[in-house]
C-alpha cells in the first residue's frame, strides 16, 4: 500500500525549506556565494532533497516540474 513507503514530506517541511532557501538568495551579502544542498546517499533521503529544490525552483524561477527536475 502507498502508506507503507516513506512518504512524501509534509508540506510543511516544504513550505519552511522554499521560504528559508528564498531568503539566503535575496540577501544581498550572500548574493555572489555558492550554496551546496547535502543529503545522506539513502535514496529516501535523496527523493526528498530533490523535491525540497525542484519545489523551490518551480515556485521563485518559475520553472515547470520537467525544467527543475532536468539537472537531476
Amino acid at each position: 500500500p502507498f502508506n507503507d513507503d516513506f512518504g512524501p514530506l509534509k508540506i510543511s517541511c516544504v513550505y519552511q525549506y522554499v521560504l528559508q532557501l528564498n531568503i539566503i538568495n535575496t540577501d544581498s551579502q550572500l548574493k555572489n556565494k555558492i550554496f551546496w544542498h547535502i543529503t545522506r546517499a539513502d535514496p529516501k533521503k535523496y527523493l526528498n532533497s530533490i523535491v525540497l529544490v525542484c519545489a523551490y525552483m518551480m515556485i521563485f524561477w518559475k520553472k515547470s516540474p520537467e525544467q527543475a527536475y532536468k539537472p537531476f
